[in-house]
């Protein structure tokens, strides 16, 4: 069902009276469709912050070329760990930053025209 209501004031200036009016119209045969995205999901790390290992999961909602990478605090890409098309559905990259230094990191999911950038942080 899908209510639409239209409401306005009118006004009399001369006495400062003011007038509501209002329309209401309901309409009850629209079919209910499932919404679907096509955007890709990205989510936080887990455990964040991270000692050496973490869990880096993400959704495709349309199959296509998919890059993940992992940016230094100096925007220095450091880790490739996707770079190929991908079916639709969830996937989860494990990271071995064992051989990165601790700070602050960005990782950032592509897709066509659509970016997820999230922030995760390596303590050692």
């Amino acid at each position: 069902m899908l209510n639409i209501y239209h409401y306005h004031w009118t006004y009399d200036f001369p006495y400062n009276i003011g007038c509501y009016k209002g329309t209401r119209i309901t309409t009850t045969d629209l079919e209910e469709t499932e919404f679907q995205t096509t955007a890709s999901s990205l989510k936080q790390n887990f455990p964040n912050p991270f000692n050496g290992i973490t869990q880096i999961s993400f959704t495709v909602c349309t199959p296509g070329f998919v890059t993940l990478k992992v940016f230094d605090h100096l925007g220095r890409m450091v880790k490739m760990l996707v770079n190929e098309k991908l079916s639709t559905g969830s996937y989860d990259i494990t990271l071995d930053a064992s051989d990165l230094e601790e700070g602050i990191y960005l990782y950032c999911l592509r897709q066509g025209a659509s970016v997820k950038t999230l922030k995760m942080c390596q303590i050692k």
